[in-house]
């Protein structure tokens, strides 16, 4: 999900929601919102601070505040608030993913096996299974073709350069990956087949999430937000 360009903004604009207009909209308080400000489970970039006839107004990114705060709302009689940080911010370093974490989730298995058996592993780390659920996505490979991208996923800076973007091509049969960086301008031959595309910035959205939940503690009570 892309955050909205801060260098059009207007307070008309459907991409920003004020703080008065958060708060009627999700039910929640003013300190709720602050003190989940303040545990990092919401960024300190999303407050925007405008001029107002009544002084000043803070905006938010629309979809961004929504989609967290549902998220929040949605888990906070189940976790702490440090395990909701962590959940939304993992610390990479410090994840390990054994294939039993998979075990309800089999749209991942292709990319877990290919990834286990590249790596030579027993379990994968953040990066790797990252890599696996992306690799796991497109439905027309074959398992060569599935492996060649997994080798590629694990070569690339995928948390690194959140507005470059990876592609598959297939021309003459022969299976292209490719990563892009925001400034690459690529031309394709008529005859080429784009199988599948992905944006880096969907990450923290759309699949980090994903990831987190497979590793959640069920084993600790949490305490209300």
């Amino acid at each position: 999900m892309a955050f909205p360009d801060s260098s059009s903004k207007c307070q008309s604009d459907d991409q920003w929601i004020s703080k008065k207009d958060l708060l009627a909209t999700t039910g929640i308080s003013y300190g709720q919102l602050y003190r989940w400000k303040r545990e990092r489970l919401i960024p300190d970039s999303w407050f925007d601070k405008r001029s107002a006839f009544t002084g000043q107004e803070t905006y938010f990114p629309r979809a961004l505040i929504l989609e967290r705060i549902h998220f929040i709302l949605e888990n906070k009689d189940r976790y702490t608030l440090p395990q909701l940080a962590e959940l939304i911010s993992p610390n990479p370093k410090g994840r390990r993913f054994a294939p039993r974490h998979f075990d309800h989730h089999p749209e991942f298995f292709p990319g877990v096996t290919l990834i286990l058996k590249l790596t030579g592993q027993h379990d994968l780390d953040y990066g790797q299974a990252l890599a696996a659920l992306i690799a796991s996505e497109p439905g027309n490979l074959s398992e060569g073709e599935r492996e060649f991208f997994c080798s590629c996923l694990l070569s690339w800076p995928l948390m690194a350069e959140p507005d470059a973007s990876i592609a598959l091509i297939r021309r003459c049969g022969t299976l292209f990956p490719l990563y892009m960086k925001p400034e690459s301008c690529l031309m394709l031959p008529k005859d080429a087949q784009t199988l599948y595309t992905l944006s880096l910035n969907r990450l923290p959205a759309d699949y980090q999430p994903r990831l987190n939940a497979l590793t959640q503690p069920d084993d600790e009570i949490p305490t209300k937000i």
